[in-house]
């Protein structure tokens, strides 16, 4: 599963992985793995990504 909701808002916001995983404190190939599905993202990390997109529902952004 990649959550290609959460790509598109990251590029229409000028939001790159490496900026993204500097907020979340993880590293970019960790964000990477968790966009694309390989690793599950914590409810934590969700909540913080969703607060970045406040015209977003978190179902949106994290819906397969």
């Amino acid at each position: 599963m990649v959550f290609y909701h959460l790509l598109i808002e990251m590029y229409a916001k000028d939001l790159t992985k490496e900026k993204l995983a500097e907020q979340l404190l993880i590293s970019e190939q960790s964000l990477h793995d968790k966009i694309y599905g390989l690793t599950p993202f914590t409810n934590e990390e969700m909540e913080n990504i969703s607060d970045l997109f406040p015209l977003c529902e978190k179902d949106y952004l994290f819906c397969e």
